[in-house]
């Protein structure tokens, strides 16, 4: 009796053992990206990344103030994975940007969005 329990504690380790996961590699922080302009006269600026719309800049930044961080007021900051994104803005005015960037792990990259 005492073999047979010793034989099926050791199947059922092995067993055990044989069906444990591999370890998965957790995916990269998402990044961030932030859109503003200083452009005013281009009324409500519409932001799309990827072709999903992430939100819009209803104002701007006046000439001559510092560029805004990340997360500011008057900014869209959006998260995003690591990798290479397609932005496209249009106005209300009828301007259009498209444009490409990157983003990385745990940082934040601003975008102006600039008059031609």
């Amino acid at each position: 009796m005492r073999t047979i329990t010793l034989s099926l504690l050791l199947t059922l380790s092995l067993i055990a053992i044989s069906c444990r996961e591999d370890p998965v590699t957790p995916p990269a922080p998402d990044g961030s990206a932030s859109f503003w302009s200083r452009v005013g006269d281009e009324g409500t600026i519409t932001i799309t990344i990827d072709g999903e719309t992430v939100g819009a800049l209803t104002s701007h930044f006046p000439l001559g103030t510092p560029s805004p961080n990340c997360g500011d007021e008057g900014t869209v900051t959006i998260a995003l994975a690591p990798g290479e994104h397609q932005c496209r803005a249009t106005s209300s005015a009828g301007s259009t940007w498209t444009f490409r960037f990157a983003t990385f792990s745990d940082q934040c990259d601003t975008h102006e969005l600039l008059d031609d």
